[in-house]
């Protein structure tokens, strides 16, 4: 098939992608160990200011985009680091969020971090956009500047309004391809790729055109491994790229494959064969499953790991038996009765003790947070003797103030056998 039907059959694809697109439900394309040990990576590489560098020294807007990468990562021991960073952010805000593409990236961040959007370290970011755009609805930042733009403004709650996606939709080369001015038009996948990711959330019909056009040249420069190319910055290239296609709903395997391997042994991704914050960065919400309007901090819970032991507890229950001494009475008697005899069982119960130890997820990479509790829990049941009887003991005694007699009688046995003849002498 020659290359212009191949293009051909990839546009069509493309719409029809793109029609159905919100009827069907999202992929769920990610790498979790891969993103945890790259923002892992990521959060050690701040200062001890907690801003981080990309090597061109502007801090504020670094560490915000290094902050939104970082959400994509779902280990829980990277919060401390994260606070540490937002921290300095919020220092920093009043100036970066005063511009229009600051407000943006912070309306981003706010969002991805559950902030307040209206109204982030002082800066509302809806209110910012709004103010800056044009009459044609672009915003003067170029296809890359006013795309992010857009993203902002939709991650603060903002609607875009059909002018700014037009106006994005406009600087549109008739290849399909976004790209900057110098000596001519010049075609560039990380504009593109960020430029289709936006139109995503356009509604107008010049934008979902543009769209579809952005996607179908994104396919056609796609390589067989997985990568977009980039003599200079091939996983920042790739990354943006492939955010779009997560962001039309149709994310690449072998881009999510490509940037895992390129993956150092530290965590961090590659620029130039070393590991890079800035590539780390745009890399990490692809390890996620995420694109720039979708990306939100969503730490893992730890899986318990329970271990018991057992120990015993002896009690005792106590039942008593009676024997009974009868003593026949005369003229004064005595009846004692009961001496008591007591027995004694020993009953054996269990008592389970039940340790609980919280421990991160396998995927998880411990840094500076505080690791979870540990949990004990003992349960003893106690059982309580009670005796099934008790010693009785009585007397009973009494004396008669009339002479007694006995005449001609015997006594003739015990009670039961014979009786005792008695008379008493009348008044």
């Amino acid at each position: 098939m020659s290359t212009s039907l191949r293009r051909t059959a990839a546009g069509f694809a493309a719409v029809a992608l793109l029609l159905f697109a919100g009827a069907l439900p999202a992929k769920a394309l990610s790498n979790t160990t891969a993103a945890n040990a790259a923002a892992t990576w990521l959060v050690a590489q701040r200062a001890s200011d907690g801003s981080v560098d990309f090597g061109y020294q502007q801090f504020a807007d670094n560490t915000t985009e290094a902050l939104i990468g970082i959400a994509a990562a779902t280990d829980p021991t990277l919060q401390s680091g994260i606070d540490a960073m937002l921290a300095y952010v919020k220092t920093a805000a009043p100036t970066y969020g005063s511009q229009v593409m600051g407000a943006a990236k912070l309306a981003v961040l706010a969002s991805a971090y559950g902030h307040d959007v209206s109204s982030y370290f002082g800066v509302n970011a809806v209110s910012v956009i709004n103010a800056a755009v044009t009459s044609n609805g672009t915003f003067g930042k170029g296809a890359f500047g006013d795309a992010w733009i857009l993203i902002g403004l939709q991650r603060a709650g903002g609607t875009p309004t059909s002018a700014m996606c037009d106006g994005l939709a406009g600087q549109q080369d008739a290849s399909g391809a976004f790209g900057y001015i110098a000596g001519g038009f010049n075609a560039d996948i990380d504009i593109t790729g960020l430029a289709a990711t936006a139109l995503s959330i356009c509604p107008t019909t010049a934008a979902k055109s543009a769209l579809a056009k952005a996607i179908t040249w994104l396919d056609g420069q796609q390589q067989s491994d997985g990568s977009w190319p980039n003599p200079y910055s091939p996983v920042n290239t790739t990354a943006l790229a492939a955010m779009s296609k997560i962001a039309v709903g149709s994310p690449s395997t072998t881009a999510l494959n490509w940037l895992v391997s390129q993956q150092a042994a530290d965590g961090g991704l590659s620029y130039g064969g070393s590991s890079d914050p800035y590539a780390t960065a745009q890399a990490l919400p692809v390890l996620g499953g995420k694109s720039y309007l979708t990306v939100v901090w969503t730490p893992a819970t730890p899986i318990p790991t329970v271990t018991a032991t057992a120990t015993t507890t002896t009690t005792a229950t106590a039942t008593a038996t009676a024997t009974a001494t009868t003593v026949v009475p005369g003229p004064t008697s005595t009846v004692s009765v009961a001496s008591a005899a007591r027995t004694v069982q020993a009953v054996t119960t269990a008592t389970a003790t039940v340790t609980v130890t919280a421990t991160p997820t396998p995927s998880a990479v411990p840094t500076d947070a505080s690791p979870a509790p540990t949990v004990t829990v003992t349960a003893t049941q106690t059982v309580t003797a009670t005796p099934t009887a008790v010693a009785v003991s009585a007397s009973a005694s009494g004396t008669n103030d009339l002479p007694w007699y006995i005449a001609g009688g015997t006594m003739l046995g015990l009670a039961g056998v014979g009786g005792l003849v008695l008379w008493r002498r009348g008044a």
